[in-house]
């Protein structure tokens, strides 16, 4: 049984959960404009300088599962006000930084408090809106958190380096997350009767592994994907996963029930997310390149350039909440999926002499639509099919896809680039790369016809 979540006030829940996802997105791209400034203040090596960005999202995806799973057993707000709190003293550390090892270990410190954060809030929204409406408007509140902040980060970066140095930039991420641990008061606390033991055994081998499945996918980026060195870090998460699997299937409460995870309405959600953030992370990494590389706008104004994608998220959300319960989950996603389809395909000519209009603005808005529509049921549908003491691990695994699949996205992507440049000039290699994006994005489509028809909520 639930614990009485009348008594926790509906707008502070929302907020909270919009501030998590807020927080977690704004981390993860507010560093990306400031790096030059950081090479150039503490010395990073060519080399070095890209693990201000890998270190936190290495850290963030290895913990997602384990993360999940321990808000199950001690509740959400247990596992958010830990997150925020180590968020808010490791950002405030950057201050203190003067060599690169030590602006990596705040990153790190990051990486752990943000992987705390994400699932604990996808788990707070599952347990404390029951009905199919309050629920909508709690994923929407994670949808619009996730999209604005990232859209904020990608701006803010190279105002805050210009304006206040590039420690600040790292830094500012604090007054959010104090903001937040003001508001955990509106976290639901453990499930009533919930198991406390935790499966530490299968914690340590699944953040091993996706931690070293996760430094594989960067590094092969850099080695390339055969690369002795690239093969041996896959080989070692492929060991230290399968060895996850045999114990959880001998352990009586695991960190991942995979009866629960391979089941239609959870693995389906899950996949399709994998898809989409796939297309989408590495869309925007060329469509942002293009920008800077091909069209000679500044970093701010790149970013700002974003800012109509943020609108049309926002907007979708908003269409999608009202849509769900007159149409279904699946078919919001397959509309959302379509149109994210067709929005990449709208990018990938990435004309030479530019116009934001036809470049930019209209590839833009149909992008986010369609994103936007398949963003907010997804979490929605999967953690609605499960018991409430199973929320956080699916809120773990939803994470952990996500994040898996953006990496590995991304990195598939900069290898089909590379293999299409023709030397003269870079454009053929990002419209190649574009392309793929739409078909990762089509494979979502096909996917998102396995999804239920009818959303059943699991026994309460």
């Amino acid at each position: 049984m639930l614990q009485d979540t009348q008594k926790i006030p509906m707008r502070a829940a929302l907020l909270l959960a919009g501030l998590s996802q807020f927080l977690v997105a704004f981390d993860a791209s507010v560093t990306n404009v400031a790096l030059r400034a950081i090479r150039d203040d503490v010395h990073f090596s060519p080399q070095g300088l890209s693990w201000v960005v890998n270190a936190y999202a290495v850290v963030f995806g290895g913990l997602l599962l384990l993360a999940g799973r321990l808000s199950d057993r001690f509740g959400p707000r247990t596992l958010l006000r830990f997150g925020f709190a180590l968020f808010t003293i490791a950002s405030l550390g950057t201050y203190l930084c003067h060599e690169p090892w030590q602006v990596i270990a705040v990153r790190v410190f990051q990486g752990v408090g943000a992987a705390a954060i994400a699932p604990a809030a996808i788990t707070s929204v599952a347990l404390t809106f029951r009905e199919p409406a309050q629920r909508a408007r709690g994923f929407a509140a994670i949808a619009i958190g996730a999209a604005v902040g990232g859209a904020v980060g990608v701006v803010l970066s190279g105002v805050l380096t210009d304006a206040f140095g590039w420690r600040t930039v790292i830094a500012c991420g604090a007054g959010v997350a104090a903001v937040g641990f003001v508001f955990t008061y509106a976290a639901p606390g453990p499930v009533e009767g919930a198991d406390r033991r935790t499966d530490w055994a299968g914690g340590v081998l699944a953040t091993a592994g996706l931690t070293v499945l996760a430094y594989g996918i960067v590094a092969a980026t850099d080695n390339g994907w055969a690369s002795v060195r690239t093969v041996g870090w896959f080989a070692v998460a492929l060991v230290l996963l399968s060895a996850f699997v045999a114990v959880e299937r001998r352990t009586t409460v695991p960190l991942v029930d995979f009866r629960v995870l391979g089941r239609r309405e959870v693995l389906v959600p899950c996949l399709v997310l994998a898809f989409v953030v796939a297309g989408q992370f590495g869309a925007f990494y060329f469509v942002s390149l293009y920008l800077q590389m091909g069209l000679g706008y500044s970093a701010t104004r790149t970013g700002l350039m974003f800012l109509p994608f943020c609108f049309g998220i926002v907007v979708a959300v908003q269409v999608a909440t009202r849509l769900m319960p007159k149409i279904g989950a699946r078919r919001v996603v397959l509309i959302g999926a379509a149109l994210a389809t067709v929005g990449f395909l709208l990018f990938a000519p990435l004309p030479a002499d530019g116009g934001f209009v036809r470049a930019v603005l209209v590839p833009s808005l149909v992008t986010s639509v369609g994103i936007g529509m398949v963003f907010l049921p997804l979490p929605n549908v999967a953690t609605a099919a499960v018991a409430p003491s199973a929320a956080g691990m699916v809120s773990g695994a939803l994470n952990t896809f996500r994040q898996v699949g953006g990496a590995l996205g991304l990195a598939i992507l900069v290898t089909v680039a590379a293999a299409l440049n023709d030397g003269a000039s870079v454009l053929p290699g990002y419209r190649g790369a574009l392309l793929v994006s739409a078909g990762l994005v089509a494979a979502a489509l096909v996917l998102a016809l396995l999804l239920p028809g009818e959303q059943k909520n699991a026994a309460r």
